[in-house]
């Protein structure tokens, strides 16, 4: 039910993980619920990955609920402790930012649960690709999708990586695609910063 169970918690803070999203807001029943699980949910995670990246994210219907304040508050409290012990290791996003609030109601199915549109507004989106063609393909696609927050360089991700670098970009997620022989230790070194 998705609602922060001990034993779904548990089960999940021993997997292998590379980044973990908490974002279970939605599914509690309650602002009492919320504050009874979220920072206890948090530990456990924490204690068992404790150099795991923990990004926490409040619901985007928060506009539409009475105890939004509430509910946003005790994440973002959560959030304080986890930054306050790793910096580097913790993000907090507002889910009522994560859709512009022009296209707000067509970016889920339910107001909370992303569809196709909801994903492309989420991302901030830089591509990097080694074919000339790929390259024009995305920046096609992206203008007849009205993707403006995406950009596309041309060059191999460990050429393009000290760039972004030097622009203090600091991605939050990477796909490679596939993985390949171009992670070379300053590609990874960029990435794990």
């Amino acid at each position: 039910s998705a609602r922060g169970e001990d034993a779904i918690v548990d089960y999940m803070a021993g997997l292998d993980m590379s980044v973990f999203v908490c974002d279970y807001d939605h599914n509690a029943p309650s602002a009492e619920h919320l504050e009874a699980t979220h920072e206890k949910l948090y530990r456990k995670i924490r204690d068992k990955n404790p150099d795991l990246p923990i990004i926490f994210v409040t619901k985007p219907d928060n506009l539409y609920t009475d105890d939004a304040a509430l509910r946003r508050e005790i994440v973002y409290k959560t959030y304080r402790k986890a930054y306050a012990e790793n910096p580097r290791r913790a993000a907090y996003i507002d889910g009522c930012s994560l859709f512009s609030a022009e296209y707000r109601d067509c970016c889920t199915v339910d107001t909370c649960h992303p569809n196709d549109i909801g994903f492309l507004c989420m991302a901030e989106v830089i591509g990097a690709e080694i074919v000339p063609e790929a390259i024009e393909n995305a920046k096609e696609n992206a203008g007849r999708n009205g993707i403006d927050n995406a950009e596309f360089i041309l060059g191999s991700a460990e050429t393009i990586a000290p760039q972004l670098a030097k622009r203090g970009v600091s991605p939050s997620v990477v796909f490679l695609d596939p993985p390949r022989k171009g992670c070379d230790a300053a590609l990874l070194h960029f990435l794990a910063a």
